[in-house]
Protein backbone atom coordinates (compact mmCIF):
# COMPACT_ATOMS: atom_id res chain seq x y z
CA UNK A 1 0.00 0.00 0.00
CA UNK A 2 0.82 3.84 -0.52
CA UNK A 3 0.76 6.12 2.41
CA UNK A 4 -1.95 8.75 1.84
CA UNK A 5 -1.03 12.31 3.39
CA UNK A 6 -4.91 13.97 4.30
CA UNK A 7 -4.23 17.59 4.79
CA UNK A 8 -6.90 19.64 7.01
CA UNK A 9 -6.51 23.34 7.50
CA UNK A 10 -8.46 24.35 10.46
CA UNK A 11 -9.22 27.70 11.88
CA UNK A 12 -12.37 28.45 14.58
CA UNK A 13 -13.34 25.29 12.94
CA UNK A 14 -15.12 23.97 16.55
CA UNK A 15 -18.13 22.66 15.46
CA UNK A 16 -17.28 20.43 12.69
CA UNK A 17 -12.78 19.75 13.34
CA UNK A 18 -13.85 16.23 15.15
CA UNK A 19 -16.60 15.02 12.59
CA UNK A 20 -14.00 15.32 9.84
CA UNK A 21 -10.94 13.95 11.67
CA UNK A 22 -13.73 10.53 12.18
CA UNK A 23 -14.09 10.70 8.55
CA UNK A 24 -10.39 9.94 7.71
CA UNK A 25 -9.90 7.76 11.07
CA UNK A 26 -13.16 5.85 9.61
CA UNK A 27 -11.62 5.17 5.53
CA UNK A 28 -11.45 1.87 4.26
CA UNK A 29 -8.23 2.19 3.11
CA UNK A 30 -5.79 2.36 6.53
CA UNK A 31 -2.27 3.47 5.52
CA UNK A 32 -3.13 7.07 6.32
CA UNK A 33 -1.58 10.04 8.17
CA UNK A 34 -3.32 12.31 9.23
CA UNK A 35 -1.86 16.49 9.23
CA UNK A 36 -4.19 18.99 10.85
CA UNK A 37 -2.17 22.96 10.52
CA UNK A 38 -4.30 25.20 13.31
CA UNK A 39 -4.42 28.58 11.18
CA UNK A 40 -4.30 30.74 14.87
CA UNK A 41 -8.12 29.29 15.65
CA UNK A 42 -9.51 31.53 19.25
CA UNK A 43 -12.12 28.60 19.98
CA UNK A 44 -11.77 25.58 21.26
CA UNK A 45 -10.40 24.08 18.12
CA UNK A 46 -7.20 22.87 19.32
CA UNK A 47 -8.86 21.65 22.76
CA UNK A 48 -10.94 18.99 20.17
CA UNK A 49 -7.76 18.21 18.65
CA UNK A 50 -5.79 17.51 21.10
CA UNK A 51 -8.47 15.59 22.86
CA UNK A 52 -9.02 13.62 19.46
CA UNK A 53 -5.28 12.91 19.44
CA UNK A 54 -4.82 11.49 22.70
CA UNK A 55 -8.02 9.39 22.38
CA UNK A 56 -6.71 8.00 18.59
CA UNK A 57 -3.05 7.21 19.85
CA UNK A 58 -2.41 4.42 17.25
CA UNK A 59 -3.35 6.60 14.81
CA UNK A 60 -0.80 8.79 12.82
CA UNK A 61 -1.70 12.14 13.21
CA UNK A 62 0.67 15.48 13.39
CA UNK A 63 -1.09 18.42 14.80
CA UNK A 64 0.58 21.98 13.48
CA UNK A 65 -0.35 25.20 15.15
CA UNK A 66 0.61 28.56 13.35
CA UNK A 67 -0.02 32.40 13.16
CA UNK A 68 -3.29 33.17 11.21
CA UNK A 69 -1.67 33.45 7.54
CA UNK A 70 -4.54 31.92 5.63
CA UNK A 71 -5.45 28.70 4.33
CA UNK A 72 -3.49 28.46 1.32
CA UNK A 73 -0.28 28.82 3.78
CA UNK A 74 -1.71 26.57 6.07
CA UNK A 75 -2.41 23.94 3.51
CA UNK A 76 1.37 24.55 1.94
CA UNK A 77 2.60 24.06 5.89
CA UNK A 78 0.73 20.63 5.66
CA UNK A 79 1.65 19.56 2.69
CA UNK A 80 5.88 20.29 3.31
CA UNK A 81 5.26 18.22 6.25
CA UNK A 82 3.71 15.89 4.86
CA UNK A 83 5.24 12.18 4.82
CA UNK A 84 3.14 10.36 2.33
CA UNK A 85 3.15 9.18 -1.49
CA UNK A 86 -0.48 10.76 -2.33
CA UNK A 87 -1.68 14.14 -1.15
CA UNK A 88 -5.30 14.18 -0.03
CA UNK A 89 -6.84 17.59 1.20
CA UNK A 90 -9.92 18.29 3.67
CA UNK A 91 -11.77 21.26 4.86
CA UNK A 92 -12.40 21.40 8.55
CA UNK A 93 -16.30 21.61 8.15
CA UNK A 94 -16.18 18.84 5.28
CA UNK A 95 -15.81 14.82 5.50
CA UNK A 96 -15.37 11.99 3.45
CA UNK A 97 -17.37 8.94 2.47
CA UNK A 98 -15.63 5.95 3.83
CA UNK A 99 -14.66 4.84 0.76
CA UNK A 100 -13.21 8.05 -0.36
CA UNK A 101 -9.35 7.37 -0.11
CA UNK A 102 -9.83 4.14 -1.31
CA UNK A 103 -11.68 5.00 -4.76
CA UNK A 104 -9.23 7.58 -5.63
CA UNK A 105 -5.97 5.81 -4.51
CA UNK A 106 -6.89 3.02 -5.78
CA UNK A 107 -7.46 4.77 -9.53
CA UNK A 108 -3.79 6.33 -9.42
CA UNK A 109 -2.40 2.77 -8.43
CA UNK A 110 -4.13 1.44 -11.35
CA UNK A 111 -3.10 4.15 -14.01
CA UNK A 112 0.72 5.47 -13.13
CA UNK A 113 0.46 7.77 -16.22
CA UNK A 114 -2.51 10.28 -14.09
CA UNK A 115 -0.74 12.33 -11.38
CA UNK A 116 -3.97 13.52 -9.55
CA UNK A 117 -7.86 12.63 -9.74
CA UNK A 118 -11.03 14.74 -8.81
CA UNK A 119 -14.74 14.25 -7.97
CA UNK A 120 -18.40 15.53 -7.49
CA UNK A 121 -18.97 17.11 -4.33
CA UNK A 122 -22.09 15.88 -2.32
CA UNK A 123 -23.61 19.05 -0.49
CA UNK A 124 -24.48 18.76 2.90
CA UNK A 125 -26.25 20.62 5.35
CA UNK A 126 -25.44 21.29 9.31
CA UNK A 127 -27.40 18.41 10.11
CA UNK A 128 -25.61 16.29 7.47
CA UNK A 129 -28.62 16.03 5.20
CA UNK A 130 -28.00 15.87 1.45
CA UNK A 131 -28.96 19.22 -0.42
CA UNK A 132 -27.56 18.58 -3.75
CA UNK A 133 -24.87 16.95 -6.04
CA UNK A 134 -22.27 18.81 -8.08
CA UNK A 135 -21.07 17.22 -10.78
CA UNK A 136 -17.43 17.72 -12.01
CA UNK A 137 -16.42 17.42 -16.02
CA UNK A 138 -13.75 15.67 -17.83
CA UNK A 139 -13.51 17.62 -20.69
CA UNK A 140 -11.06 15.95 -22.53
CA UNK A 141 -7.95 13.45 -21.74
CA UNK A 142 -5.87 15.33 -23.68
CA UNK A 143 -3.77 18.01 -21.47
CA UNK A 144 -3.87 20.81 -23.78
CA UNK A 145 -7.88 20.53 -23.86
CA UNK A 146 -8.06 20.03 -20.17
CA UNK A 147 -5.94 23.33 -19.11
CA UNK A 148 -7.99 25.09 -22.37
CA UNK A 149 -11.42 24.20 -20.98
CA UNK A 150 -9.92 24.81 -17.77
CA UNK A 151 -9.22 28.53 -18.30
CA UNK A 152 -12.52 29.22 -19.92
CA UNK A 153 -14.11 27.66 -16.93
CA UNK A 154 -13.54 25.53 -13.49
CA UNK A 155 -15.19 22.45 -13.61
CA UNK A 156 -13.95 20.68 -10.83
CA UNK A 157 -16.71 22.28 -8.12
CA UNK A 158 -14.80 21.13 -5.79
CA UNK A 159 -11.30 21.38 -6.02
CA UNK A 160 -10.68 20.19 -1.80
CA UNK A 161 -11.93 16.63 -3.59
CA UNK A 162 -8.12 16.42 -5.23
CA UNK A 163 -5.64 13.38 -4.07
CA UNK A 164 -2.65 13.42 -6.44
CA UNK A 165 0.68 12.38 -6.28
CA UNK A 166 2.76 14.63 -3.42
CA UNK A 167 5.35 15.80 -5.91
CA UNK A 168 2.95 17.48 -7.36
CA UNK A 169 1.91 19.10 -4.92
CA UNK A 170 5.32 19.92 -3.53
CA UNK A 171 6.41 21.56 -6.84
CA UNK A 172 3.26 23.45 -7.41
CA UNK A 173 2.34 24.68 -4.48
CA UNK A 174 -1.17 27.25 -3.25
CA UNK A 175 -0.15 30.77 -3.89
CA UNK A 176 -0.59 33.00 -0.24
CA UNK A 177 -0.86 35.98 -2.33
CA UNK A 178 -4.22 35.01 -3.93
CA UNK A 179 -7.29 35.58 -1.67
CA UNK A 180 -10.12 34.57 -3.64
CA UNK A 181 -10.11 31.60 -5.78
CA UNK A 182 -6.86 30.28 -4.64
CA UNK A 183 -8.55 26.66 -5.90
CA UNK A 184 -8.58 27.84 -9.10
CA UNK A 185 -5.38 29.09 -9.67
CA UNK A 186 -4.00 26.23 -8.23
CA UNK A 187 -5.69 23.80 -10.74
CA UNK A 188 -4.81 25.55 -13.12
CA UNK A 189 -1.06 25.65 -12.60
CA UNK A 190 -0.89 21.83 -12.19
CA UNK A 191 -3.13 21.24 -15.37
CA UNK A 192 0.27 23.02 -16.90
CA UNK A 193 2.48 20.39 -15.63
CA UNK A 194 0.23 16.92 -14.97
CA UNK A 195 -2.42 14.67 -16.09
CA UNK A 196 -5.64 14.85 -14.54
CA UNK A 197 -8.40 12.37 -14.17
CA UNK A 198 -12.26 12.76 -13.13
CA UNK A 199 -13.33 9.80 -10.68
CA UNK A 200 -16.78 10.16 -9.13
CA UNK A 201 -16.93 7.19 -6.93
CA UNK A 202 -14.88 8.69 -4.39
CA UNK A 203 -17.88 10.80 -2.19
CA UNK A 204 -16.89 14.58 -0.51
CA UNK A 205 -19.21 15.62 1.65
CA UNK A 206 -19.07 19.66 1.16
CA UNK A 207 -20.80 21.27 4.16
CA UNK A 208 -23.25 24.38 3.49
CA UNK A 209 -23.74 26.33 6.76
CA UNK A 210 -23.95 29.70 8.14
CA UNK A 211 -20.63 30.36 8.80
CA UNK A 212 -19.59 29.59 4.91
CA UNK A 213 -21.88 30.74 3.26
CA UNK A 214 -20.76 34.71 2.73
CA UNK A 215 -17.98 34.17 0.43
CA UNK A 216 -18.31 37.05 -1.93
CA UNK A 217 -18.85 35.19 -4.82
CA UNK A 218 -18.34 38.63 -7.31
CA UNK A 219 -14.74 38.63 -5.98
CA UNK A 220 -14.10 34.97 -6.33
CA UNK A 221 -15.41 35.99 -10.24
CA UNK A 222 -13.13 38.66 -10.76
CA UNK A 223 -10.11 36.67 -8.97
CA UNK A 224 -10.77 33.82 -11.68
CA UNK A 225 -10.82 36.07 -13.82
CA UNK A 226 -7.67 38.18 -13.55
CA UNK A 227 -5.61 34.99 -13.16
CA UNK A 228 -6.60 34.36 -16.30
CA UNK A 229 -5.71 37.57 -17.61
CA UNK A 230 -2.31 37.76 -16.52
CA UNK A 231 -1.18 34.27 -18.34
CA UNK A 232 -1.44 36.73 -21.35
CA UNK A 233 -3.01 36.21 -24.90
CA UNK A 234 -0.34 35.00 -26.58
CA UNK A 235 -0.09 32.32 -24.14
CA UNK A 236 -3.84 31.16 -23.82
CA UNK A 237 -3.12 30.82 -27.89
CA UNK A 238 -0.40 28.62 -27.47
CA UNK A 239 -2.15 26.06 -25.73
CA UNK A 240 -5.39 26.51 -27.68
CA UNK A 241 -3.59 26.20 -30.93
CA UNK A 242 -1.81 22.36 -29.36
CA UNK A 243 -5.43 21.30 -28.69
CA UNK A 244 -7.09 18.75 -31.21
CA UNK A 245 -10.34 20.84 -31.90
CA UNK A 246 -10.65 22.00 -35.34
CA UNK A 247 -9.40 25.93 -36.71
CA UNK A 248 -13.28 26.66 -35.97
CA UNK A 249 -13.65 25.52 -32.14
CA UNK A 250 -10.38 26.78 -31.60
CA UNK A 251 -11.39 30.18 -32.55
CA UNK A 252 -14.43 29.73 -30.64
CA UNK A 253 -12.82 28.73 -27.79
CA UNK A 254 -10.44 31.61 -27.71
CA UNK A 255 -12.98 33.88 -28.38
CA UNK A 256 -14.92 32.53 -24.95
CA UNK A 257 -11.67 33.25 -22.96
CA UNK A 258 -11.72 36.63 -24.33
CA UNK A 259 -14.62 37.18 -22.98
CA UNK A 260 -14.58 35.96 -19.59
CA UNK A 261 -11.15 38.30 -19.15
CA UNK A 262 -13.12 41.50 -20.96
CA UNK A 263 -11.15 41.26 -24.26
CA UNK A 264 -14.61 41.89 -26.06
CA UNK A 265 -13.11 43.15 -29.36
CA UNK A 266 -10.62 40.36 -29.68
CA UNK A 267 -13.54 37.83 -28.90
CA UNK A 268 -15.90 39.42 -31.29
CA UNK A 269 -13.26 39.33 -34.02
CA UNK A 270 -12.87 35.46 -33.71
CA UNK A 271 -16.45 35.13 -33.40
CA UNK A 272 -17.67 36.78 -36.40
CA UNK A 273 -15.06 35.17 -39.04
CA UNK A 274 -16.37 31.57 -37.94
CA UNK A 275 -18.75 30.90 -40.89
CA UNK A 276 -21.30 28.25 -39.67
CA UNK A 277 -22.30 29.79 -36.73
CA UNK A 278 -24.51 27.25 -33.55
CA UNK A 279 -27.15 28.68 -31.38
CA UNK A 280 -24.05 28.81 -28.54
CA UNK A 281 -21.93 31.02 -31.10
CA UNK A 282 -25.38 33.21 -31.55
CA UNK A 283 -25.29 33.16 -27.92
CA UNK A 284 -22.16 35.14 -27.19
CA UNK A 285 -22.83 37.20 -30.12
CA UNK A 286 -25.93 38.70 -28.39
CA UNK A 287 -23.98 38.87 -25.19
CA UNK A 288 -21.07 41.04 -26.86
CA UNK A 289 -23.90 42.84 -28.27
CA UNK A 290 -25.44 43.47 -24.72
CA UNK A 291 -22.17 44.44 -23.68
CA UNK A 292 -22.12 47.50 -25.92
CA UNK A 293 -25.77 48.46 -25.22
CA UNK A 294 -26.88 47.42 -28.56
CA UNK A 295 -30.06 46.00 -27.32
CA UNK A 296 -31.85 45.01 -30.82
CA UNK A 297 -28.60 43.46 -32.02
CA UNK A 298 -28.59 41.58 -29.85
CA UNK A 299 -31.79 40.29 -29.61
CA UNK A 300 -31.34 39.66 -33.03
CA UNK A 301 -28.50 37.11 -32.31
CA UNK A 302 -30.47 35.44 -29.24
CA UNK A 303 -33.60 35.04 -31.52
CA UNK A 304 -31.34 33.31 -34.33
CA UNK A 305 -30.16 30.51 -31.61
CA UNK A 306 -33.64 30.30 -30.53
CA UNK A 307 -33.90 29.30 -33.79
CA UNK A 308 -31.44 26.64 -33.70
CA UNK A 309 -32.29 25.33 -30.46
CA UNK A 310 -35.17 26.72 -28.20
CA UNK A 311 -34.16 24.83 -25.03
CA UNK A 312 -31.28 27.48 -23.87
CA UNK A 313 -32.54 28.75 -20.94
CA UNK A 314 -29.44 31.45 -20.30
CA UNK A 315 -30.62 32.86 -24.31
CA UNK A 316 -34.24 32.95 -23.13
CA UNK A 317 -32.58 34.88 -19.57
CA UNK A 318 -30.49 37.34 -21.70
CA UNK A 319 -32.84 38.04 -24.21
CA UNK A 320 -35.40 38.97 -21.58
CA UNK A 321 -33.21 41.53 -20.24
CA UNK A 322 -32.56 43.19 -23.23
CA UNK A 323 -36.15 43.55 -24.00
CA UNK A 324 -36.79 44.65 -20.12
CA UNK A 325 -33.54 47.76 -21.48
CA UNK A 326 -35.84 48.37 -24.53
CA UNK A 327 -38.87 48.82 -21.89
CA UNK A 328 -40.86 45.36 -23.27
CA UNK A 329 -41.81 44.65 -19.90
CA UNK A 330 -44.31 41.65 -21.45
CA UNK A 331 -41.80 39.87 -23.64
CA UNK A 332 -39.11 40.60 -20.84
CA UNK A 333 -41.29 38.67 -18.46
CA UNK A 334 -42.22 35.57 -21.05
CA UNK A 335 -38.89 35.12 -21.72
CA UNK A 336 -37.80 34.92 -17.87
CA UNK A 337 -40.56 32.18 -17.38
CA UNK A 338 -39.24 29.86 -20.25
CA UNK A 339 -35.86 30.09 -18.89
CA UNK A 340 -37.69 29.00 -15.42
CA UNK A 341 -39.38 26.35 -17.37
CA UNK A 342 -36.33 24.83 -19.07
CA UNK A 343 -34.30 25.18 -15.74
CA UNK A 344 -36.44 25.42 -12.40
CA UNK A 345 -33.46 26.19 -10.32
CA UNK A 346 -31.95 29.05 -12.81
CA UNK A 347 -31.15 31.50 -10.00
CA UNK A 348 -30.38 34.51 -12.56
CA UNK A 349 -33.81 34.28 -14.19
CA UNK A 350 -35.35 33.33 -10.45
CA UNK A 351 -34.05 36.72 -9.69
CA UNK A 352 -34.63 38.71 -12.66
CA UNK A 353 -38.45 37.33 -12.56
CA UNK A 354 -38.72 39.06 -9.15
CA UNK A 355 -36.91 42.68 -10.80
CA UNK A 356 -39.56 42.34 -13.34
CA UNK A 357 -42.47 42.00 -10.75
CA UNK A 358 -40.99 44.62 -8.29
CA UNK A 359 -40.08 47.16 -11.35
CA UNK A 360 -36.09 47.44 -10.16
CA UNK A 361 -32.97 48.07 -12.79
CA UNK A 362 -31.07 45.00 -11.20
CA UNK A 363 -30.55 41.93 -13.61
CA UNK A 364 -28.08 39.23 -13.24
CA UNK A 365 -26.84 38.48 -17.12
CA UNK A 366 -25.60 35.13 -17.87
CA UNK A 367 -22.21 35.34 -19.68
CA UNK A 368 -21.47 31.64 -20.27
CA UNK A 369 -23.67 29.11 -21.67
CA UNK A 370 -25.26 27.13 -18.05
CA UNK A 371 -23.42 23.94 -17.10
CA UNK A 372 -25.16 20.69 -17.02
CA UNK A 373 -25.61 20.56 -13.28
CA UNK A 374 -26.51 24.69 -12.03
CA UNK A 375 -24.56 25.23 -9.26
CA UNK A 376 -26.19 27.61 -5.79
CA UNK A 377 -24.90 29.68 -3.74
CA UNK A 378 -27.10 28.97 -0.64
CA UNK A 379 -28.12 26.31 1.54
CA UNK A 380 -29.14 25.28 4.82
Amino acid sequence: MSKVSVIIPVYNGEAYIKEALISVLNQSYKDIEIIVVDDGSTDLSSVIINDFIEDNRNFKIKYIRQENKGPSIARNTGIENANGDYIALLDSDDCYHSDKIYEHVTFLLRNPRIDIVYGDLTIVNKNNEIQNILKAEMPSENPNLFLASMLFRQFIPGPATLVGKRECFIETPYNPSIIYAEDYDLTIRLAMKYHFAYVPEGIYYCRRHDSNLTNNHKAQVESENEIVKKLGERYIWEIINLTPLSTSDKNFLFAKIMMKIGKYQDAFDKLIAIKNKNEVINFYLGNLYYYQNEYQKAINFYNLAIEQNNSMAEVYNNLGICYAMCNNCDKAQAAFITALNQRPNYLDATHNLEVIYKNIDNFKFTRKELRKELLTYGGQ
